[in-house]
C-alpha cells in the first residue's frame, strides 16, 4: 500500500496507533556539496532541522541513511562538524539510526567513531567485513526483536571479488555481479535464521544502480566494475522493504512500492530542477509496510533558463526575491555576444536581489560540441573532464565497443583518485 502526502510540514501528521515500527528512509545527502564554489551548507542545515522535527513529531523508530552522507571521501572539518552535531541531536530522541557508506564516502572515515556512536544508538557500516555487524536487530520496549535491518553498504570491487591479472572486462563484471548476489544471499539467510516464523519485518539497504532506475546528471557515472547495475532478481525473496541509495530521483523500482530509492533531499543537478524531493516513511505492523512519501520543503530555487538575452533577463527578473537561486543558463539565440558569461553577469548585477542569484553554468547551445582549440577560448573550468576524454576518443576514431571499454577504465581510475 502507498500513501502520498502533499503537505510539506510533518507537524500535521500523527503516528497511527496500531503501527508497531516506523522507518524513515533517506539517502544521498552529499554534505559538503558545492556548485562551482558556491556553498550549499545553508540548505543542508535547514534540511537537518526539518528531518529532526519529522523524527520527533512522527515518533520515528529507525532512521536509515542509504549512503553518500558526504559528497567526498575527505569532507572538511566544518562539514564533519555539522554531521556530528546532527548525530548528537539524534541521540536526544528515541530514534535508532543506521548509516551505510556510499560510493562518495570513505568507509573508514565513517567507521572510525563506530564504537562511540553505537553507545548513542547510531550504527554505522562502511566496510562489509563481517555479516554480523551488518545485521542490526531493532528491539522494542519488551526487548523482543521487532525489525531486522541488513545494513549493506556500497560494495567495492575488493569487497566481493579477487583480482586476476589478464582478466577480461566481461569476466570481471560477472564476478562483481556474482559477488553482490552472494553477499545479499548470505546476509538474508542470517536474517531468516533470526526471524524464524515470527512476523518480523526485514529491511535491506543497498547503494548501487538497480536496472530500471531513473538517473540524473548529479549521479556520478561509475562502471559496473565499481558500482554494479543489477536486476531485482539478484536479491533474495523474503525482504519486506528495500532501501536503496545512489540515484537522486525518488522512485520505486520494478513497479514495486516496497523497493525504493528515496532520492537526494536537495537537487544535485539542474535536471532535478522542479522535482519534488522527499523521504520515505515505512510504517510496519508485522511484515507489511504502509508507504508514505513525505515531501521535503524547498530551501532554494534551482532553475534552468533558456533563450536569448531578452528571455534570460526576463527569467532572472522573475526569480524569488527572498530565496537563494541557483541558475543554469542555456543560450540558444543565433546572435552570440562576444562574452556571453559577462553579459549574463551584467543582467544579474542589475537585480535588487543579486546577492541571492548564483549563476552556476552558462551554456551556448549553438556550440554543438566542444572543440579543444584556442579559437573558441572556452575557459577550462567550464569543461567537464569526461567531455575531454570523449572528444579524444572521437577524434581518434575509436570504435564504439573499444570506446565503451576505455570509458569503463576511465570511471575506475576516476573513482580510485577520488
Amino acid at each position: 500500500m502507498i500513501q502520498n502526502n502533499n503537505f510539506p510540514n510533518p507537524i500535521f501528521y500523527y503516528r497511527i496507533p496500531e503501527i508497531i515500527m516506523l522507518l524513515l528512509h533517506t539517502s544521498d545527502w552529499h554534505l559538503g556539496h558545492t556548485w562551482k564554489g558556491q556553498s550549499r551548507r545553508d540548505e543542508f542545515l535547514q534540511f537537518i532541522e526539518w528531518i529532526i522535527e519529522t523524527i520527533i513529531t512522527r515518533k520515528v523508530n529507525v532512521l536509515l541513511i542509504a549512503g553518500d552522507i558526504f559528497d567526498t571521501s575527505t569532507p572538511s572539518p566544518e562539514t564533519q562538524g555539522d554531521y556530528f552535531r546532527f548525530l548528537k541531536r539524534l541521540s536526544d530522541t528515541d530514534c535508532l539510526s543506521v548509516i551505510i557508506a556510499g560510493n562518495h564516502d570513505s568507509p573508514y572515515l565513517l567507521e572510525a567513531p563506530r564504537e562511540l556512536l553505537t553507545r548513542f544508538n547510531v550504527y554505522v557500516v562502511g566496510v562489509p567485513d563481517f555479516l554480523e555487524r551488518e545485521l542490526i536487530e531493532v528491539r522494542g520496549e519488551s526487548g523482543e526483536v521487532e525489525m531486522l535491518v541488513a545494513a549493506v553498504p556500497f560494495l567495492r570491487d575488493g569487497d566481493i571479488r579477487h583480482f586476476e591479472i589478464g582478466e577480461s572486462i566481461e569476466s570481471r563484471e560477472q564476478k562483481i555481479i556474482n559477488g553482490i548476489k552472494k553477499h545479499y544471499a548470505d546476509i538474508c539467510q542470517k536474517a531468516e535464521q533470526i526471524r524464524g516464523n515470527k512476523p518480523i519485518p526485514l529491511v535491506v539497504s543497498g547503494h548501487l544502480f538497480v536496472d530500471g532506475g531513473k538517473t540524473s546528471e548529479g549521479v556520478r557515472e561509475i562502471h559496473v566494475g565499481t558500482l554494479g547495475q543489477v536486476g531485482l532478481d539478484l536479491f533474495p525473496d523474503g525482504v519486506d522493504y528495500f532501501a536503496f541509495g545512489h540515484l537522486h530521483v525518488p522512485q520505486c523500482v520494478g513497479k514495486k512500492e516496497t523497493c525504493r530509492y528515496s532520492g537526494s533531499p536537495i537537487p544535485m543537478s539542474f535536471d532535478e530542477a522542479g522535482q519534488t524531493k522527499s523521504v520515505v516513511l515505512a510504517a510496519f505492523k508485522g511484515r507489511e509496510p504502509l508507504i508514505e512519501i513525505l515531501p521535503v520543503p524547498k530551501f532554494v530555487n534551482v532553475i534552468r533558463v533558456e533563450g536569448g538575452l531578452d528571455e534570460i533577463e526576463a527569467a532572472i527578473q522573475s526569480l524569488p526575491k527572498n530565496m537563494k537561486s541557483f541558475v543554469e543558463v542555456s543560450y540558444n539565440s543565433s546572435d552570440v555576444p562576444v562574452d556571453l558569461f559577462s553579459k549574463v553577469e551584467e543582467i544579474v548585477l542589475t537585480q535588487k536581489n543579486s546577492n541571492l542569484i548564483n549563476v552556476v553554468r552558462v551554456r551556448n547551445n549553438n556550440i554543438k560540441q566542444i572543440q579543444l582549440n584556442d579559437e573558441q577560448n572556452i575557459p577550462l573550468e567550464r569543461i567537464e573532464p569526461i567531455d575531454i576524454f570523449r572528444n579524444l576518443l572521437r577524434d581518434n576514431n575509436i570504435n564504439d565497443s573499444e570506446a565503451n571499454n576505455l570509458l569503463k577504465l576511465y570511471y575506475e581510475v576516476e573513482q580510485e583518485i577520488r
